[in-house]
């Protein structure tokens, strides 16, 4: 570390105006916001997220007239109260480039305000009359009152400028622009221009030295008042002696290596007023290394990796450590050691292994030779082959023979990584569809010629081509009916000879143009146009005279002579020009050419009398066609094989004919075993081929990412949106400002991509929405997600999903987090796109809140986060009621764990329970018996916890019983040993015998609600509780298991064997309620653990039998009909 000793002397005068002076007066607020498109319309700054709030930079001007020559692509705003010299009738005027608008307000409400003047181009600097809509009319104005007064411009490129002018008494009569006297800014609540900005340190700069602060100070500064702190809440104890009238202070204290600090300036005007400052803050540099790449946690890094970090302030050397076993790497082990480095950063001379965690640390070595140790990092290695990093690309022309086209990949010889995976995954990438089409009317002869296309001119061409090949001289006849409708009156239709279908092909052409929806007529009407040289540019000789189809044309080839002639009747020809020297080898391309002139918009010209003379193939009408120039792709077969070392080969095809038209980065996965007789560990080499063997089209395909990989996890067969548009949907993070009024935060999930959701604070900080679906509570196992209309760097890139069934509020239970892998990826993903790479992920609880986080963005300078449409894939909950987690070895009704299989199980022995709550209507979630539960889940999910008879009783003992014992959700125990007090404390003693046949309660309180409904004699139930099972193959099962000694202290014991019972320990606790408070006390762990909850005890369930059958059969049903309305009624009741 170091310090700066300063000595300044600072004399500083502070007087007060010779007369008050108020706030902003001779001034204009100009508000600047920078690269926001080229759009050139008001509405394309009004529109934009950042306006009105969020300037890119303001200032106060002198007069109503802003900068001229500023930038492209921005939009400004003028704000200020006017102030009239006289009484009288005022006329204003709005200058400017490119477009913009002026408002008045009858007063000084700016809500009262009205637009009286506009520019719908651009004018000159000041140019007052261009257009008859810059003037307004007269306005009757009281002298020394104030009006609201805006002004609005949108620059695309070129000049820029804007300019307000007027006239009237005390002006004159020629418009001039509005002098700063006039003039009173808007002050913004709170005005930045007087708070301190430009803060150095920078707001939440990193790696910070400090020692000098500066800012820029604000414009009626003439004192400041300077805070620093370890917390945003900056009091008066962290005030720092300021020097007097300087924006800057010097810091003589020692900052806490890797601590962050806030800081804050308040400034002081000449009248006493305090402008208080944002809150910024900044992170000390650390003494330790940090800012690892890659980051903490990392995943799927490659097996050859670059590591590096940010050094320590005095680092000097760094020692690297580096290992799968993170004890010796943080020991220093020196089997770990991998280097000392004079730079920050290291790759292993040899790769590393896949599917693996590695642990690493790197220590500086410092000035004086010290060491200071460094924290332990980790990050996980691929998890998948790669066979294609990157990407390749397959042109394909299936025209001609062979007619079909590959590209091969080398590849690793063990495709499954030792049995690890099962999948090939490929991403894919074609072209549109040919957008124009051609169609013959035979009867008529008349051709009708649709296309696209930015124009035939120039280096390059875009246009719709019917063509025919011509071999030798020859010529092309037809006559331009019509020339369609479009935007463009240069669209062009014709006759043309080419060389090649190249889009800067050599080539003659004879087309008539235009007219558009708002020129009669079109371009030249006709003209010869040529381009002589391959790749050169184009030339033309136009008809002298305008003319307009219908109208005749003709295409001339005699060697490489080329003419070009017009008529109006087929028969008196017109050459236009003279005949063009073309080097054209033979064939040539002749035919219909079409461009609309407009790149993506079609247009239909029609034509007749259609003739060709010379070797033209084949006979008969016109009927191929291509897209010249024009990105597109035809269909045809796509596949992919793989060849192993001894020259076995198997191809599978794309199931989708028209996956060549994919215009989007699309993903498939192949399962590896589709490549049936290669032995896929001993793989040489991957193809990718387009075609058949069959003539066909052509287009070129990008290929990427190209791997195998473990099984994808896709959400659950049958999953849906479940989101709708109307469903109560939340934003965060929420603060004044947030998000824009028209990006609202319900506009995620309303079905419609054309909106979006826009928050500004996902730009440094997980943002997103809080959604609960009208259907009720689902089971999400699946999220997709879709970009937004632009700014790509706003896309998110990683998210988090969590469920509550609490509230809004939560408690929140993960449910799945990881990468949007299409959006993360070096191409950017298209706009308003869905992702296609599955997110899916195994859930079976249902939630009635989900909460979607979004914890990173694309563009590390992205001002926002912003979502076209949010989907949670699901399905809706089959109950209605309650969530109710029953807690067991068994993960589904009817998947029993492998033990109870043995035992002659089809389905969890458990079942008749979860089958008596599910015909309840209760949301019944199977949660597999653990020492170490999810609190988090259970706290978000659950109402309520039950414990079957089918769990090991060591998950709840020690520390384990603590955790089970602290969940704040009522809990239901069915089950005898683990209510011992060697497990949860329960009961006072650990003595357990089973009951050898029926059991018949003695209930102590018959008024309670569980007992609802129960026939009793004397206190003890009429009919019997419980009996005895067996299993499928007559082995009896053991009965209830059920603790003689007493419940803890506190416990309402509800219902105990009855007297004199044979088949159970009479007068042993059956049914008990412990109530929220009471203390359990259990050996081992915490020992005492104080519940949070209400708990109760509902005992239940078969025991094994005695020999020949595993644990994990336990939990049999086991009650009778008023068993079965007492458990019912317990449940109801620990809900209520």
């Amino acid at each position: 570390m170091f310090k700066k000793s300063v000595c300044l002397a600072v004399v500083v005068a502070l007087a007060a105006a010779a007369g008050a002076q108020e706030l902003g007066q001779g001034k204009v607020l100009f508000e600047f916001w920078d690269n926001i498109g080229g759009g050139t319309t008001i509405p394309d700054l009004t529109g934009n997220a950042l306006y009105p709030n969020n300037p890119t930079s303001s200032v106060w001007l002198d007069k109503f007239q802003s900068p001229s020559g500023r930038a492209d692509n921005y939009g400004v705003r003028g704000r200020a109260y006017i102030t009239p010299p006289q009484t009288g009738d005022y006329t204003f005027w709005v200058a400017g480039d490119d477009n913009c608008q002026l408002w008045l307000s009858t007063d000084d409400n700016p809500a009262n305000a009205t637009m009286i003047a506009q520019v719908a181009s651009w004018t000159g600097v000041a140019e007052w009359g261009k257009e008859a809509g810059q003037k307004s009319a007269p306005v009757s104005l009281v002298a020394g009152q104030k009006y609201y007064l805006e002004a609005l411009m949108k620059e695309g490129g070129g000049g820029d400028s804007l300019d307000v002018g007027w006239a009237g008494p005390g002006i004159g009569d020629a418009a001039t622009v509005i002098a700063g006297k006039y003039c009173t800014a808007f002050i913004r609540s709170p005005e930045p221009l007087l708070m301190a900005g430009n803060p150095k340190p920078a707001d939440k700069a990193v790696d910070v030295i400090p020692s000098v602060f500066e800012w820029t100070a604000g414009l009626t500064a003439v004192a400041h008042e300077i805070y620093i702190g370890a917390t945003p809440e900056l009091t008066a104890a962290d005030q720092k002696p300021a020097l007097p009238g300087v924006a800057m202070f010097y810091w003589f204290e020692t900052p806490e290596p890797g601590k962050t600090y806030y800081w804050r300036v308040d400034e002081i005007d000449a009248a006493g007023v305090k402008y208080p400052g944002s809150v910024w803050s900044f992170t000390v540099m650390p003494m330790t290394a940090h800012a690892p790449v890659p980051a903490d946690g990392a995943k799927d890094i490659a097996v050859k990796p670059t590591l590096t970090w940010t050094a320590g302030q005095t680092g000097m050397g760094h020692v690297v450590y580096l290992g799968k076993d993170k004890a010796a790497v943080t020991a220093g082990d020196p089997a770990t050691l991998a280097g000392t480095m004079a730079e920050a950063k290291f790759t292993p001379a040899a790769a590393l292994d896949a599917f693996s965690t590695y642990y690493w640390r790197v220590d500086e070595i410092d000035t004086a030779g010290a060491t200071i140790a460094g924290p332990v990092w980790s990050f996980s290695t691929v998890t998948y082959a790669p066979i294609l990093e990157g990407q390749t690309t397959l042109t394909y022309n299936n025209r001609v023979a062979p007619y079909i086209s590959s590209v091969a990949l080398p590849t690793p010889a063990d495709l499954t990584a030792g049995g690890k995976l099962t999948d090939l995954a490929i991403r894919f990438q074609g072209r549109a569809a040919p957008t124009g089409g051609l169609s013959y009317d035979s009867a008529t002869g008349t051709y009708s010629l649709t296309g696209a296309g930015a124009d035939i001119w120039g280096n390059s061409d875009q246009f719709h081509y019917a063509y025919k090949m011509l071999n030798g001289d020859g010529t092309m006849v037809a006559r331009v009916v019509t020339v369609g409708t479009g935007t463009s009156e240069w669209a062009k239709g014709g006759v043309m000879i080419r060389q090649t279908l190249a889009a800067d092909s050599t080539h003659a052409f004879m087309p008539i143009t235009g007219p558009s929806a708002t020129t009669a007529a079109g371009g030249n009407g006709a003209s010869f146009q040529r381009r002589l040289l391959t790749a050169g540019a184009s030339s033309n000789n136009d008809s002298a005279t305008r003319v307009n189809a219908p109208y005749w044309v003709k295409i001339e080839r005699k060697g490489d002579a080329f003419s070009g002639f017009i008529s109006a009747d087929g028969v008196e020809w017109t050459q236009l020009g003279t005949a063009q020297t073309i080097a054209m080898g033979n064939p040539v391309y002749i035919g219909l050419a079409v461009t609309s002139h407009v790149a993506g918009a079609l247009r239909t010209f029609t034509f007749d009398n259609v003739t060709t003379t010379g070797d033209v193939t084949p006979a008969g009408p016109f009927s191929t066609w291509d897209d010249i120039g024009i990105a597109s792709n035809d269909p045809a077969p796509m596949s992919v094989a793989i060849e192993d070392a001894a020259g076995k080969v198997a191809a599978v095809t794309h199931p989708d004919p028209k996956a060549t038209q994919t215009a989007v980065m699309d993903l498939i996965r192949v399962p590896l075993a589709a490549f049936a007789g290669v032995d896929l560990k001993n793989a040489v080499k991957l193809t990718f081929s387009v075609g058949d063997g069959q003539p066909g089209g052509t287009g070129v395909m990008t290929f990427a990412d190209v791997r195998t990989v473990q099984p994808a996890t896709s959400p659950a067969a049958g999953a849906i949106d479940v989101t709708a548009a109307g469903d109560a949907v939340i934003g965060f993070p929420e603060y004044a400002g947030s998000w824009p009024a028209a990006e609202t935060p319900a506009l995620s999930v309303d079905n419609q991509i054309t909106t979006k959701y826009l928050n500004f604070g996902g730009k440094s900080q997980p943002s997103g929405i809080i959604v609960t679906p009208a259907v009720g509570a689902t089971v999400v196992t699946g999220l997709t997600f879709t970009t937004a209309n632009d700014a790509a760097e706003r896309d998110p890139v990683a998210f988090e999903l969590y469920g509550s069934n609490k509230g809004v509020e939560g408690p929140w239970a993960l449910i799945a987090k990881g990468p949007i892998d299409d959006f993360s990826r070096p191409t950017v993903w298209p706009r308003r796109w869905k992702s296609v790479t599955p997110i899916g992920f195994a859930n079976t609880v249902p939630y009635t809140n989900y909460k979607v986080a979004f914890t990173a963005v694309r563009g590390p300078n992205a001002n926002s986060m912003q979502i076209a449409e949010i989907e949670l894939l699901g399905t809706v909950a089959a109950g209605t009621g309650p969530v109710v987690f029953w807690v067991t070895f068994h993960p589904a009704d009817d998947a029993p764990t492998a033990a109870a299989v043995t035992g002659g199980f089809t389905t969890a022995p458990d079942k008749g329970y979860t089958d008596l709550l599910k015909e309840a209507g209760y949301n019944v979630v199977r949660y597999v018996q653990t020492g170490t539960p999810n609190v988090d889940m259970i706290k978000a999910a659950a109402d309520l916890v039950i414990v079957s008879r089918s769990v090991a009783s060591s998950s709840f003992q020690n520390a384990a019983a603590t955790t089970w014992n602290t969940i704040p959700v009522p809990m239901i125990s069915m089950n005898g040993y683990i209510n011992r007090k060697s497990r949860m404390g329960f009961n006072t003693g650990s003595t357990i015998p089973d009951s050898t046949g029926d059991l018949k309660l003695a209930v102590l309180d018959p008024t309670h609600p569980i007992f609802a409904g129960i026939d009793l004699t004397d206190g003890t139930m009429t009919n019997p509780y419980a009996g005895m099972v067996t299993y499928s193959d007559g082995v009896a099962a053991r009965g209830i298991s059920i603790v003689t000694e007493a419940p803890a202290a506190g416990a309402i014991t509800l219902a105990t064997v009855s007297a004199g019972s044979t088949t159970g320990p009479a007068g042993a606790m059956v049914i008990a309620e412990y109530p929220a408070g009471t203390s359990l006390i259990h050996d081992g762990g915490a020992g005492t653990d104080v519940l949070p909850a209400p708990r109760l005890v509902f005992l239940s369930g078969s025991r094994e039998a005695a020999s020949g059958k595993d644990a994990q059969t336990a939990g049999q049903y086991d009650l009778y009909e008023d068993g079965a309305v007492m458990f019912l009624n317990a449940v109801a009741y620990m809900l209520q």
